[in-house]
């Protein structure tokens, strides 16, 4: 019987483990070398690694190894469950896409509202601005036309300074 192979993967997957974990076993542990994207170990390293995980040592018969067209690592179900998954799928993305529409609708609304509500805070502005120029008797050494007035004479009458 040869030693079981198992990638990093595979023994990460068992363990409940990330790969990086095992990878940062395999160097602190053995002398484990990298030759490309393959890690190569012994098979002493690899039972010390599957002991240390608590993993049981995979059996390497040819009667529990899936012959070609088994299942081949698939999941299979019965159709009527897989139905039903995919009708639960279609609802779910249905309920989504209503989400997602009344998400825009509020955001085009509190967009109208915020213009609206600077609309109004402008119009309160200028009855002010109107309001100040009525109460303010015009002298005429300073200039209240809106052509003649500085930048500081606009600021204070937008801020009713």
């Amino acid at each position: 019987m040869s030693a079981p192979k198992m990638t990093v993967t595979e023994i990460a997957a068992a363990a409940g483990v990330s790969t990086q974990a095992v990878r940062g076993y395999c160097r602190r542990h053995f002398n484990a070398s990298r030759k490309g994207k393959v890690w190569t170990l012994s098979g002493d390293d690899l039972a010390e690694i599957l002991e240390h995980y608590e993993i049981e040592m995979p059996e390497t018969d040819s009667e529990t190894t899936p012959q070609p067209g088994e299942t081949d690592g698939y999941i299979t179900m019965p159709k009527e469950v897989y139905e039903d998954l995919r009708q639960e799928l279609r609802v779910k993305n249905a309920q989504i896409e209503a989400l997602n529409a009344a998400l825009a609708r509020a955001q085009e609304s509190g967009q109208a509202a915020q213009l609206l509500h600077a609309a109004d805070r402008k119009d309160d502005l200028v009855i002010e601005h109107a309001e100040q120029d009525q109460q303010q008797p015009t002298s005429p050494d300073v200039a209240t036309e809106p052509d003649k007035m500085t930048r500081w004479e606009h600021f204070k009458a937008a801020f009713g300074f």
